[in-house]
């Protein structure tokens, strides 16, 4: 049974994997806008790492970290589109104003978009 459950398992994440391939390769393929970040909101929760001890024995650490969530515009043909990406896993204050130096507002930004849909973009950051 345990056998089965990691086969199981491997097919997942193989079949994640693959679909994360295809979107990267899908957009790349897309056209390229120019675009500036226009708001960002921090966010803070709760991570847990499960662990082994030396005893064996199962222990959870729980951490409190925090992620910035940025909200992007851009243009296409005249019409005006908002995109958002994320940084998770920040630990300290020190790490959130380091990442706000890098990306403030105003900051221009390279975006891709679908020019089937626009509304489904993607930065390179």
């Amino acid at each position: 049974m345990k056998t089965l459950i990691n086969i199981i398992i491997a097919v997942v994440v193989i079949v994640l994997l693959v679909k994360a391939c295809d979107r990267a390769v899908e957009v790349n393929s897309w056209p390229e806008a120019k675009g500036e970040i226009i708001s960002y909101d921090i966010e803070e929760y709760r991570d847990s790492d499960t662990y082994t001890d030396k005893n064996g024995k199962k222990r959870t650490e729980w951490e409190d970290e925090f992620r910035i969530k940025f909200r992007y515009s851009f243009e296409v043909e005249g019409v005006e589109y908002t995109g958002k990406f994320e940084i998770d896993d920040l630990e300290t204050s020190r790490d959130i104003k380091r990442k706000l130096n890098l990306y403030p507002n105003g900051k221009k930004v390279r975006v891709k978009y679908d020019p089937n849909n626009p509304n489904d973009s993607e930065t390179r950051i």
